[in-house]
């Protein structure tokens, strides 16, 4: 995961497997798995990170 700049704001950027719509879906399900977590780990990331007042 890293925090890149993109034009006047920042990105949250998180690396997962490539899927394909040409393949069937039982086919890719680990990379679908994989994705879904990576997924649950930026919508946590704020909260993980979120200033305490």
């Amino acid at each position: 995961m890293r925090i890149e700049k993109a034009g006047k704001s920042a990105v949250i950027r998180i690396k997962v497997p490539k899927l394909s719509i040409a393949d069937p879906f039982e086919n890719q399900r680990e990379e679908v798995a994989v994705g879904i977590q990576k997924g649950k780990q930026l919508l946590t990331w704020p909260q993980q990170h979120a200033a305490v007042r």
